[in-house]
């Protein structure tokens, strides 16, 4: 061992045999109080710049959409693109501009009162305006006026449909006569949507289905 003498000349040591507390300042290891200066302490991660020692450290980040209050978390606020808020904007104002025929088919559908199933009316999909939209079975269902026996409308209808069905969503599309006239055909309508009672559980195919009606005309 180094004798103690030979340690304590060159600084090294203290009577105690610890290394002096000038020594251990100069070369940044505490602070007058002997503590470790703050900033040594935040270089390492060990407080922040109050001092504190931080909540993260230590701690395993949790998974994506894990913890907050009773395992809730707090949705972020979605923010829409101009195209989006136009749409957005344009269906509330549809919704103080329906049809007869509109207005008589949201009694029937709002509130779960159709066959139970959620409907919202004037909902953007895409760069499109549906009339009525139920989420559970992806059903549009769309009101035609005569203005829809146009033939540069039905080109469009076609379209529109076309897309929306790449998209995965079933369309019905009924007259207006339907709701203001039968409307227990309107509902027959939409059941053939609904889940059919076999084992695969999917709804029936496009055209198939206990309905064979010939429309009233608007």
């Amino acid at each position: 061992m180094k004798p103690e003498s030979a340690g304590q000349a060159d600084g090294a040591v203290d009577p105690l045999g610890m290394k002096p507390k000038s020594a251990r300042q100069a070369d940044g290891a505490v602070d007058s109080l002997g503590m470790k200066p703050k900033s040594a302490r935040q270089a390492d991660g060990a407080v922040d710049s109050l001092g504190m020692k931080p909540e993260s450290a230590g701690q395993v980040p949790l998974p994506p959409g894990e913890g907050g209050p009773k395992g809730r978390v707090r949705a972020r606020k979605v923010r829409h693109t101009p195209v989006e808020s136009l749409l957005l904007q344009r269906a509330r104002q549809m919704r103080h501009e329906d049809t007869r025929a509109e207005k008589r088919a949201w009694i029937l559908l709002r509130d779960r009162r159709m066959l139970d199933l959620k409907f919202h009316r004037q909902f953007p999909i895409e760069n499109y305006i549906v009339d009525f939209y139920c989420h559970e079975l992806r059903l549009i269902v769309e009101l035609d006026g005569s203005s829809h026996a146009d033939p540069e409308r039905i080109r469009k209808d076609g379209v529109r449909s076309t897309r929306l069905q790449k998209l995965g969503y079933q369309i019905l599309r009924i007259p207006n006569g339907m709701v203001l006239k039968a409307q227990d055909m309107l509902k027959d309508e939409i059941r053939r949507f609904l889940p059919s009672p076999g084992p695969s559980g999917h709804p029936l195919p496009e055209g198939e289905g206990p309905s064979s009606h010939e429309f009233p005309k608007c």
